[in-house]
């Protein structure tokens, strides 16, 4: 597994708002730091006197381009080695040119010798191998020890990973090591190198307000350009919806569900959709008798009109929706599984056919005795999605039971083995922890997940790893342990003078700040 998807997966997955957590590496990074072809030009600079966004980040602050939160602010000031193109593939931005062996765990990195950090010192080979240093130290490890750099000259750097084959290095951005080598990595968290960083992206620091905002302007030496926005303010603490409606921000990162719906009907703001690889599923719990029939779970997705749930949460038409685990770079190519159908006159001939049937007229099958009940956990975010498989369900003759909680109760209710289901984002590792019998006996276990997990574990190349899950993907729509939603997404809230956005892979306005422009 990733770390990317590592980060992602928090067992019953809760990963809504992009909280603190102590790991500089996010699926974000993956997902985000990305600059993806729109097919629009690049503007001309920005009309005097428009040439300020303020960002709201309302749970972050001045420490935000430090490993403290995910990793979207970072782009602004850092460059990454490489990012991820529209095709998932790797593309060169600090490395000129990237080389890899042919198992992929080994890479060559020829580096632009026309980079310079802020204060003016040249990029070399030295600054990846000083992140990489301190990233694998004993006092830090958000970079398995096992990964090592090795310096050929000051513009080339090999990079050995032989468990994740490097792709979530590439991504990362190297750190100046003429001013954090000599830092005691047992303290990063409190580098005040965080607070006012020195990096080599579109936009450097220039000063700051504890808790309250920091301000960036354009790097006027960027490599690819300076951005046709002057300056960035990043603004701290405030509720979405009172700041964007009061004039006080341009964008909103991450608002609720609710917020980012009653902001999507004010004329001046568009609502954007991100989405990412990682699906939300309602994850089954082995167990019941109702649960354990595969014909029965199969019912339950052909209940769902998945397509009307996302019109229902408001997400763009654009966010995929499909059956099945992929790969990113899958994803990024549309190489997905097909939707199962909505059928709810097939759902009921499944549910009829595996002996649930309605004896005594009260629209709930029985079978054996035995209602067809299920309880649910939710969270309050998740009570709309909660209601409308309530409804489905029960139109099939199925009665969900809803308990919404707060999300560690829902956690520790989901874990203690007393709801049946429980809705999350659910990375790859999680689908086949919960088929895999040697992982995980008390769920659905199945003996060729269990041989596909074991090839995977000794696999890193994109070309192999996408083969494998088309073969899972074909194991989990026979056994259906889950009951895919639709993809993990965020949104962002924007003032429509701010354009060059789209959903869903290119709707945030930092990883794609460089396209973007403010108009009239």
């Amino acid at each position: 597994m990733s770390r990317s998807e590592r980060h992602l997966e928090r067992g019953s997955a809760d990963t809504r708002r992009g909280s603190a957590v102590p790991s500089p590496v996010t699926s974000l990074t993956v997902l985000t730091c990305v600059v993806l072809g729109t097919g629009c030009d690049r503007p001309a600079r920005a009309p005097e006197g428009e040439g300020t966004l303020t960002v709201l980040l309302a749970g972050s602050d001045e420490r935000v381009f430090g490993p403290y939160w995910a990793a979207q602010p970072q782009v602004l000031v850092f460059e990454p080695l490489a990012v991820m193109d529209s095709l998932g593939n790797l593309e060169g931005r600090l490395a000129r040119t990237l080389e890899h062996s042919p198992d992929y765990r080994e890479w060559t990195i020829h580096l632009r010798t026309d980079v310079r950090w802020h204060d003016g010192v040249p990029v070399t080979a030295h600054d990846v191998k000083a992140r990489i240093d301190i990233t694998t130290h004993p006092d830090v490890l958000w970079t398995s020890p096992d990964v090592k750099a090795s310096v050929i000259d000051d513009s080339t750097v090999v990079i050995f990973d032989p468990a994740e084959g490097g792709r979530d290095v590439l991504l990362e951005h190297p750190y100046p090591a003429h001013l954090v080598s000599s830092l005691d990595p047992a303290a990063i968290y409190s580098w005040d190198f965080w607070i006012r960083p020195v990096g080599t992206g579109p936009y450097r620091y220039v000063r700051h307000i504890p808790e309250t905002m920091v301000e960036l302007e354009a790097n006027p030496d960027y490599y690819r350009g300076p951005p046709a926005i002057d300056r960035l303010v990043l603004k701290f603490g405030g509720n979405t919806v009172t700041e964007l409606l009061a004039g006080q921000a341009d964008v909103a990162e991450w608002p609720t569900p609710n917020e980012a719906a009653l902001l999507g009907r004010d004329d001046r703001f568009d609502v954007y959709w991100e989405a990412f690889h990682i699906p939300q599923a309602l994850v089954w719990r082995a167990g019941s008798a109702l649960l354990a029939d595969k014909q029965v779970r199969r019912a339950f997705t052909h209940a769902v009109d998945r397509p009307e749930l996302g019109r229902v949460l408001d997400l763009s038409d654009s966010v995929p929706i499909f059956d099945g685990v992929v790969t990113e770079r899958q994803f990024r190519r549309s190489e997905l599984p097909e939707l199962l159908p909505y059928d709810p006159h097939l759902a009921r001939r499944l549910l009829e056919s595996a002996g649930w049937v309605d004896t005594d007229g009260d629209g709930i099958r029985e079978r054996a005795g035995e209602a067809a009940r299920l309880e649910l956990v939710v969270t309050g975010e998740q009570a709309a999605i909660g209601v409308y498989l309530q409804a489905a369900l029960l139109e099939v003759g199925v009665e969900l039971l809803l308990a919404t909680m707060a999300p560690a109760a829902r956690r520790s209710r989901w874990e203690s083995g007393a709801v049946d289901g429980v809705i999350g984002s659910v990375s790859a590792n999680f689908m086949l922890n919960r088929l895999s019998a040697e992982r995980s006996p008390e769920t659905f276990a199945n003996d060729r997940i269990t041989e596909l997990v074991g090839r995977l574990d000794g696999t890193v190349a994109p070309p192999e790893l996408d083969r494998f899950y088309r073969e899972l993907t074909d194991v989990f729509r026979e056994q259906q342990p889950f009951l895919f939603l639709h993809p993990y997404t965020n949104a962002y809230v924007v003032h429509r003078r701010v354009r060059g956005l789209s959903s869903p892979w290119s709707a945030d306005p930092l990883a794609n700040i460089e396209h973007l422009w403010i108009e009239r």
